[in-house]
């Protein structure tokens, strides 16, 4: 009997203890996959997900929208995780992937805000559409920068030096800009800048009908 009474407690306690360890296994898997995929061990996150090893809805959509080559739908499914996820780690490497989308589109002080602002990057994430989009970046625009239109990147600056003396003779506003991507440095070639998005507009037509370069409006 008293065997019994013993065995009857330790089953007690170890129930009574189990959410304890639950929690702190899924804390500890979270930080496993922030772990990961600092490391770039990005296919193993996919195993994991396919494996339906991750647990966390926030991180199964993170992991769904990375493997997304639509990049507007892979935002939209980072949208998700972000409200679904209490994971602040979670949290702020959605904010670094998506900064890091909306530079690629050369929306440079909406990535920097992104970052830096969670109420702004609330409002992005607000957006349904490219239109929507220019238009929270504009209110950005406006309290922060000016408009320019890139015409080129290097990783090698004389390269971009070049490339601004041939532009120059032109555009007497053509210039080098310093920015970092992927932890690089990175040269763009802009002309600019302007106060407003209709001038960029018509520099980049500009450019189009006499160098036939496709250049495309930055904020920085």
């Amino acid at each position: 009997m008293q065997s019994s009474f013993i065995i009857n407690r330790v089953v007690l306690i170890c129930l009574l203890l189990l959410p304890l360890f639950g929690d702190d296994a899924a804390a500890q898997s979270n930080r496993d996959l922030a772990q990961l995929y600092e490391a770039g061990k990005i296919s193993e996150l996919h195993t994991l997900l396919k494996g339906g090893r991750i647990q966390d809805p926030g991180w199964s959509y993170f992991v769904e929208a990375i493997f997304l080559n639509d990049a507007e739908a892979a935002v939209g499914k980072m949208n998700n995780a972000y409200a679904l996820t209490t994971h602040k780690r979670l949290k702020s490497l959605i904010r670094r992937r998506i900064a890091k989308y909306y530079e690629a589109r050369g929306y440079y002080i909406s990535a920097q805000r992104v970052l830096e602002d969670e109420a702004y990057f609330l409002k992005m994430m607000s957006a349904r559409n490219d239109e929507d989009i220019e238009r929270v970046s504009e209110e950005a625009q406006k309290a922060r920068g000016i408009y320019g239109v890139q015409i080129g990147a290097f990783g090698d600056y004389d390269n971009a030096l070049r490339m601004k003396a041939d532009y120059e003779k032109e555009y007497k506003t053509t210039k080098v800009v310093e920015k970092e991507r992927d932890g690089k440095k990175m040269f763009l070639v802009v002309v600019g800048g302007f106060s407003t998005r209709d001038e960029a507009e018509k520099i980049v037509a500009s450019i189009k009908d006499r160098f036939k370069t496709n250049g495309y409006i930055v904020q920085y």
